[in-house]
């Protein structure tokens, strides 16, 4: 449901503006990003979030799921990038979905999932990170659409 949610926000902030800006500023903070995304899965993965997320909920979830599930989801990540970098309109729409979804509410969830346990939770070692960069590039993202908007951002 978070996910869907991330994802109604980055549409909408996609809808709304000009993102076919200069990806050389943006760019490094994603692949940053996307770098800290790789270690949060394998930590993941490792400490076993698979089984204990969703058991939360009631049910479960098998480690080839959880691999195919996050593999989509990091081969449309670095699809973006690749878009980014030639300035596919598009790939900003991933681009806002990963700052808002995969870094703020995944970094913050794990967060709050490890304080509500009161323990360990994983991925928890890595969501301070993820949560960084998330804030991070949707700042840049957010200041460089403004920039466009008033005319301020020096042409490419």
């Amino acid at each position: 449901m978070l996910l869907n949610l991330a994802v109604v926000i980055a549409y909408l902030s996609w809808l709304k503006g000009s993102w076919n800006a200069e990806a050389r500023r943006i760019l490094p903070l994603y692949l940053l990003g996307f770098a800290v995304q790789l270690l949060h899965f394998y930590e993941e993965y490792r400490a076993g979030f698979q089984r204990e997320f969703p058991a939360l909920f009631g049910y479960t979830w098998s480690d080839q799921r959880f691999l195919l599930f996050n593999v989509g989801w990091l081969c449309m990540f670095a699809l973006a990038g690749i878009g980014l970098a030639y300035r596919v309109r598009l790939a900003y729409l991933a681009v806002l979905f990963f700052a808002i979804g995969a870094g703020i509410g995944n970094g913050a969830g794990h967060l709050l999932l490890s304080v509500v346990q009161g323990r360990y939770f994983p991925g928890a070692w890595t969501a301070g990170p993820l949560l960084s960069v998330g804030i991070l590039l949707l700042r840049k993202l957010l200041q460089q659409h403004a920039e466009i908007r008033s005319g301020t951002q020096a042409a490419p």
